[in-house]
């Protein structure tokens, strides 16, 4: 699945995330990267990049983007 937000309006870290983090997560929803949405909560995503997850909750409506959380993704064996 993809996940494309037209435009970015607003990134929210209430995790005090860097702001390169946030920087990365507006290049990859730009991009459309890899994303998979969390089935047990409505409009919460994973997206993916080549090293990390990072898991946001996206308001439809307003096109806000809260980080939640990110971490490194584990190596495929």
């Amino acid at each position: 699945m993809v996940v494309t937000i037209e435009p970015v309006l607003e990134i929210e870290a209430p995790r005090n995330h860097s702001p390169e983090t946030q920087e990365r997560l507006r290049q990859l929803l730009d991009s459309g990267a890899p994303t998979r949405p969390d089935i047990k909560r409505h409009d919460f995503f994973e997206i993916e990049d080549h090293a990390q997850v990072f898991y946001v909750h996206i308001a439809k409506a307003s096109g806000r983007v809260t980080l939640l959380a990110i971490w490194n993704r584990e190596a495929a064996t």
